[in-house]
């Protein structure tokens, strides 16, 4: 007879803070359920990820009419204006998604961006790299159109 403990079956156990075992049960008034059904389906989660969109935000202290994901968006074109800017936000944001991929390629298995101090050192060198030549086109295509080149 040995002293070792029975192999563990199943997969290995998730780490608790990416767990979702927290279940909350709770019983709405009126028609609450339709209408989280349907700024769920607008916003492109699920009902209980709606839910808990919602109650993070809350909690963080986080509300009004602008933080609306809709409303949101349109507070940021109103920001952004059109043209040039709006285009030129859009290839920012579509930079921070490449250099996202770029840092999952890099540290394959190394936890999430954010996770440490030099996780963020990695994404901070990818971002500087892609910034610093998205920028220069992005100078020089507004001095052509300021110029009159187009």
């Amino acid at each position: 007879m040995t002293d070792e403990a029975p192999k563990r079956r199943g997969r290995p156990p998730i780490d608790p803070s990416e767990r979702k075992d927290g279940n909350l049960t709770f019983r709405t008034r009126g028609d609450l359920r339709q209408r989280l059904d349907v700024e769920a389906k607008k916003n492109g989660r699920t009902v209980s990820e709606e839910v808990e969109w919602r109650l993070e935000r809350s909690l963080a202290g986080i509300s009004g009419a602008d933080t609306e994901p809709a409303a949101f968006s349109d507070a940021i074109l109103k920001m952004l204006g059109t043209g040039e800017d709006l285009h030129e936000a859009v290839e920012l944001g579509m930079m921070w998604g490449r250099v996202k991929t770029l840092y999952s390629i890099a540290n394959e298995g190394g936890g999430e961006w954010y996770a440490t101090a030099d996780n963020i050192k990695l994404v901070k060198k990818f971002f500087d790299d892609r910034a610093e030549s998205l920028l220069l086109i992005m100078a020089a295509r507004r001095r052509r159109l300021e110029s009159g080149e187009g």
